[in-house]
């Protein structure tokens, strides 16, 4: 998401000004049972100006989940149902046609092309998430 080893960077640079990232969804650490460290989602779309939806063109949603869910025993983390729609919920308002989404500092951002291009197309949630 940040690295720019390997043409990692031009190659992430690539990716969003083709427009098909449509959302990113940070995970917390141990939720998976075959590794400790956090994961994320890409969400792609290749036509976000599908007409079943809103046109999302030059926007990425990112959703900060890493601090949600319990542990469930001393290795392993679960998210509960309301955190799971906490982040469903945000994704679909925030597609559809007329949706209610809104910002909220330290879980949710539509970034526009033009911060993330001012941010060196660096996809770091810190960077949007975090008051804005």
């Amino acid at each position: 998401m940040s690295s720019n080893t390997s043409g990692e960077g031009e190659i992430r640079k690539t990716i969003i000004e083709a427009d098909i990232v449509d959302c990113m969804i940070a995970l917390p650490s141990q939720l998976f049972y075959n590794t400790m460290i956090p994961a994320c989602l890409w969400f792609i779309a290749r036509d976000k100006k599908n007409s079943k939806f809103r046109d999302r063109r030059g926007e990425i949603l990112f959703i900060d989940a890493r601090n949600m869910g319990i542990m469930i025993d001393r290795r392993h983390r679960e998210l509960s149902d309301e955190d799971i729609a906490k982040i469903t919920n945000a994704y679909h308002a925030w597609r559809v046609k007329g949706g209610k989404y809104k910002d909220e500092v330290g879980f949710c951002k539509s970034a526009k092309f033009a911060e993330i291009k001012k941010h060196g197309h660096i996809l770091q949630f810190y960077q949007y998430i975090s008051g804005f």
